[in-house]
Order: structure tokens, then sequence, then C-alpha cells
């Protein structure tokens, strides 16, 4: 029962473009599921209360769901080519943070999100990572690359904290996280997706 309201969220999010929606408009979509008897009444059964359960279970698995990772991509629909949104993404992160950079979509790793990307062929450089999530999750960046340091991973990392036109990163947060990348002789690039 958990998998099949799981699948109707997800394809529920794939036919409006979840990920173009404004603040308002995913407000109007969580009213609406909530009262759907098929997804806020199956959840309310479970004595959850829905619009919880659907923020913080199948729409905070979103991202990863997409391109293949975690317990939830699996309940996407047939039809999603996991690898296809793997690569999509992965060449608008670089474009965005290394822009010329190739992408190997097939390192995407997750826990952080992160993957290896090549240099362009007219520079000799050394492959680097870029690893990505949003400002709440500047720490989980950081961490995952002074960790890769201190266990003799010899790349350079570049961390890419992302942001929307409705969710952007204030000008103090932004500051203080490229004091602290400074410090930790990382770099950091702010990218709106």
């Amino acid at each position: 029962m958990r998998d099949r309201v799981i699948r109707r969220i997800y394809a529920d999010m794939q036919a409006i473009d979840w990920d173009e929606l404004s603040s308002r408009e995913r407000t109007r979509q969580y009213d609406l599921w909530v009262n759907d008897p098929e997804i806020g009444g199956v959840i309310a059964n479970f004595n959850d209360d829905p619009r919880h359960w659907i923020k913080d279970g199948p729409v905070k698995e979103w991202p990863r769901a997409k391109i293949g990772h975690g317990s939830h991509a699996r309940l996407l629909c047939e039809d999603h080519d996991p690898a296809a949104e793997r690569r999509r993404l992965a060449e608008k992160i670089v474009q965005l943070t290394l822009p010329e950079w190739v992408p190997d979509p097939d390192s995407i790793t997750e826990k952080p999100m992160r993957m290896v990307v090549h240099p362009p062929k007219h520079e000799e450089a050394e492959p680097r990572v870029i690893t990505w999530g949003n400002s709440d999750n500047f720490k989980h960046l950081l961490w995952a690359a002074l960790e890769a340091v201190e266990s003799d991973d010899h790349r350079s990392w570049v961390l890419a904290v992302t942001e929307t036109f409705e969710k952007p990163v204030s000008a103090d947060r932004k500051a203080l996280h490229r004091r602290i990348a400074h410090r930790c002789r990382l770099q950091v690039e702010h990218i709106e997706l």
C-alpha cells in the first residue's frame, strides 16, 4: 500500500513538472494530495500526518529517486530513465559550476550527491569531484570533502551549493560558505538550478 501511494505521488510529480513549480504551486499540490482519499486518506489510516509524511518521505527522496538512487528509485513510473536524468543533472551541475569540464555520470554517488568531472581536452588538469546540495546541507558537502582529503583522495573538491529562484541563498550565508571553504582550501560555488 505504501509503495502504491508513493508511485502515485511520483506520477503526479512527473506529470506536473514538480521541479519547476513555485512554492505556492507546491503548497496547492500538497493540499490536493492530503485531501485525496487514495493518498492522504490512506496515510491518515496509519496515524501519520499526511502532509508531513509526504514532505519527509517521497518529496524529500525525489531528487535522489529521479537519478536512480535510494530506496524510492524503484517507485518511479516504468518509462522513467534514471540514467538519462542522471546525465542531464550531471551536465547541468558541471555547466554551472565548472564550464567546459566533462561530467562522469556513472561516477555519481550519494550522501552527499557527488561525481567526478574531467578537464576539457585543451586543459592539463587532474579530475575533480563536485558535490552538491542546498544551503542547509553545506556542512555535509564540506564534511565529505574533508573526509576525502583525510583518506588520501588527492583530487580537488568543488562544493556546489544549489539555490532556486524561489529559495535563494542569502548574501550573508554565501559569504560564510566562502570563508569556511577558503579556510579549508576548498572551492565553493553557488548555482541556481
